[in-house]
């Protein structure tokens, strides 16, 4: 039996695990010392924001966690319409290897849309990776190449 659903304060270690898990795949060479940093960083983030601008997500398979992500929310002024818009940050959306390739992504990813939806958020945005392309490909995200950046450290 699984359950998906929104991690609380309480979680803040499985959930720093679970980043910590995605991190580690995407960077295999990255030091301990800079992954304990990184931990700390996210925990410390965690503590100021968790329930409000951070919105973490788990998928619970037999009392395992098996798949996390979370929703950085935050706003932008109004643009065309009356109302300041809600933008939802999909953030280390990751599932443990031997559980992938199972539709357990896709519920999680429909779980945040359809959360987004109820909740009134103007858009979803995420940055993927090669690999991760199909799921969300597959649940209507778009590439949008207007969008730029500047990156300064």
């Amino acid at each position: 039996m699984f359950e998906i659903r929104f991690a609380s304060i309480n979680e803040i270690d499985e959930i720093a695990k679970m980043r910590m898990a995605f991190i580690e795949e995407l960077f295999p060479d990255k030091k301990q010392d800079k992954l304990t940093e990184i931990k700390n960083g996210f925990i410390s983030f965690l503590k100021e924001n968790i329930g409000n601008q951070y919105l973490p997500v788990f998928i619970i398979n037999n009392n395992q966690i098996i798949s996390a992500s979370g929703i950085i929310v935050y706003y932008i002024p109004q643009l065309h319409d009356d109302h300041e818009r809600k933008i939802g940050q999909i953030l280390s959306f990751y599932t443990k290897p031997e559980f992938r390739k199972k539709g357990y992504g896709s519920m999680m990813l429909k779980f945040i849309i359809n959360h987004a939806i109820s909740n009134n958020f103007y858009k979803l945005e995420l940055s993927a990776m090669p690999d991760g392309l199909p799921i969300y490909i597959k649940h209507n995200f778009v590439n949008v190449a207007e969008q730029m950046e500047l990156i300064l450290k």
